[in-house]
């Protein structure tokens, strides 16, 4: 199914956050007045009750805006969306004129001190919860640039950015659904049609329309690859242009100076995954051997071991295994992931000019949205759980949690998710009675495990 043949359940709601444009308008003139009011603060910061105003009245214009950035997350599933587009231009052309305006903040937060600021923020009881911000702050002082650096940096980081802009532009906004004819047959090439082939089709009869197919799918890629790698290179250099700014020797300083996961835990992972990568060339000589494959190509590692019957899974039913899968969790988290899972709060189906992937996107003032292409197959199921395992895990974050204690990295995000998915995998296969099921189930997750 498409998205635009779906029901409205099925997808997000946020352009029913502006009727008009003239109300978006008008609460981005608001925002505007707010944070000029925040400019009055500077050069105060070093007295008590101005500092803790300023951070109170700081937290006040960002949730004033949350509803302005809501709005505009609706550009993930429709990027050309003209309305979206023209709006998304005036909020970024608006806050230009806040370039370099606010680099004093920092400045004087440092000339504070570390002491000072943590002492004030422990006798205030709205705002002790913003130690541990202010205190990775400190810790990365080492990298704050001097204040007219910083100020002549922030005057372009709107052109510098303009990479980025230029890769979502190429990959999303003019897309069209491409065709494939092969053997006289034409094919309407979309991911559901990937998906099915991929997994489905014939080994030996059908691999020369697997690659042809998966060749048409990223036609677009291949055709602006020159293109693409010149972004890339543009992107890398903006990248390294940014860490010697700041004065960082390395782009592990940049990633992996976290308590949660240090450059030496990733350079194990590489060790371990380089020493053991003769099993995954095992498991796909396996599958070449089994399918009878005189040649094994990528479009291959996916087709299912056994031919059985055919089955598209509804969204409802999809929803009723996930459910039914983390029971185990208790009562709490199924009352979370029901709320997670009603209308509105789930896009579901693909469309031309929708981001390709799953995602979720949290909000520390509104609902978590996840975006996916369902494909009414088993894979689609665990995506959704995955997903679900991410927006699960904010709501309980903003339930027990204050801002901006609620946050996390991407470390710690990836366990609820997985974790969901290896309980959805031991429900499924606990319940299913058809060992060619049940090998199959097997498949996925090794697949799963190597990408």
């Amino acid at each position: 199914m498409k998205r635009i043949d779906a029901e409205d359940k099925y997808k997000w709601d946020l352009l029913s956050l502006y009727e008009s444009d003239k109300e978006f308008l008008l609460d981005l003139d608001l925002y505007v007045e707010k944070n000029n009011e925040l400019l009055m603060y500077k050069n105060k910061l070093r007295n008590k009750s101005d500092f803790i105003n300023f951070l109170k009245h700081s937290i006040a214009v960002d949730k004033s805006v949350s509803k302005i950035n809501h709005f505009l997350k609706h550009l993930y599933i429709e990027q050309n969306n003209p309305r979206l587009l023209k709006l998304d231009s005036i909020f970024n052309n608006k806050m230009q004129q806040f370039d370099g305006k606010f680099s004093w903040v920092n400045e004087e937060i440092k000339n504070i001190g570390k002491e000072k600021i943590l002492k004030w923020l422990s006798e205030d009881s709205e705002l002790i919860h913003y130690s541990e911000s202010y205190k990775e702050f400190f810790r990365n002082i080492k990298y704050l640039m001097p204040q007219n650096q910083r100020e002549l940096l922030s005057k372009v980081s709107n052109s510098s950015s303009i990479i980025y802009e230029m890769y979502e532009s190429m990959r999303f906004k003019d897309n069209e659904e491409k065709k494939l004819v092969y053997k006289n047959k034409e094919y309407i090439i979309n991911q559901k049609f990937i998906s099915d082939i991929l997994t489905y089709s014939d080994p030996i009869k059908d691999q020369q329309l697997r690659i042809k197919a998966s060749l048409k799918f990223k036609e677009g890629l291949k055709f602006k690859q020159h293109t693409y790698a010149k972004i890339y290179e543009s992107i890398v250099k903006e990248e390294i242009e940014s860490i010697k700014l700041v004065g960082m020797k390395s782009f592990k300083e940049n990633f992996f100076d976290r308590a949660d996961f240090s450059i030496t835990n990733f350079l194990n992972l590489i060790k371990f995954t380089s020493k053991n990568s003769s099993v995954y060339y095992r498991y796909y000589e396996i599958i070449k051997k089994y399918l009878n494959l005189e040649k094994f190509y990528g479009t291959d590692s996916s087709l299912e071991l056994f031919k059985l019957e055919r089955k598209n899974y509804s969204v409802e039913y999809a929803q009723k295994i996930i459910k039914n899968s983390l029971k185990p969790i208790g009562e709490k988290y199924i009352a979370n992931l029901e709320y997670c899972l009603s209308d509105n709060k789930i896009d579901y189906y693909e469309d031309e000019n929708k981001s390709t992937g799953a995602f979720t996107v949290g909000s520390n003032t509104y609902d978590s949205l996840i975006s996916l292409n369902f494909t009414e197959d088993i894979e689609s199921i665990s995506t959704l759980t995955h997903e679900l395992g991410h927006a699960v895990h904010n709501l309980f974050a903003k339930q027990n949690q204050p801002k901006p204690l609620n946050g996390f990295s991407n470390m710690i995000a990836e366990v609820a998710s997985t974790f969901n998915e290896h309980l959805l995998f031991d429900y499924l296969f606990q319940n299913e009675k058809n060992e060619s099921k049940k090998l199959i189930l097997i498949q996925n997750r090794i697949e799963f495990i190597f990408f």
